[in-house]
């Protein structure tokens, strides 16, 4: 099984004298994707993420870290080399990179932003699959997983009411 904490570490950070701490997630280029309950940012500078698989036939692009620890955590099997976006703004960084990939699925949040950065990729690679079918019905894999997760929760508390005991009535 995938260890999804194995590339997360706990980030300390200062605004204003006050201390805050965050799940981290690190770049190519030395700084962080922060994630707390009430902070969604990062540490800079801002760059892509690359995990490296042993198939480096297959290529994985996500949006962001929580879809990529999201897939990891649904199929650890899967060995593909792996880019995580961190922003759709580095896109344009990643299109020299990816050419010489088989086999490429695409991992985006199902809004505008998304469908267009999968149709520049599909531009550039037109054999790139949209991954984002999966979970059509959610803005994205994590928000899916998630949804999955809960709905799975409320089933293990479902009591079929042939199961319910009644108190004798008098």
């Amino acid at each position: 099984m995938s260890d999804v904490f194995s590339f997360l570490w706990e980030i300390s950070y200062k605004i204003s004298d006050k201390t805050f701490f965050a799940l981290g997630f690190a770049n190519d280029a030395g700084g962080w994707e922060l994630r707390n309950p009430y902070f969604k940012g990062c540490m800079s500078p801002k760059s892509i993420s690359t995990i490296k698989g042993k198939d480096g036939q297959r290529l994985q692009i996500f949006e962001g870290f929580l879809d990529f620890l999201s897939w990891r955590k649904l199929h650890p099997e899967i060995d593909a080399d792996s880019i995580v976006l961190n922003s759709l703004a580095l896109l344009p960084k990643i299109i020299p990179l990816i050419t010489s990939y088989t086999s490429i699925e695409c991992f985006l949040d199902n809004d505008e932003a998304g469908r267009k950065a999968f149709n520049q990729l599909k531009r550039s690679c037109p054999h790139v699959i949209d991954g984002s079918v999966c979970y059509q019905a959610h803005k994205d894999l994590n928000e899916w997983l998630v949804a999955q997760s809960n709905l799975k929760e409320k089933n293990s508390h479902y009591y079929h009411p042939r199961n319910v005991v009644l108190e004798d009535r008098l």
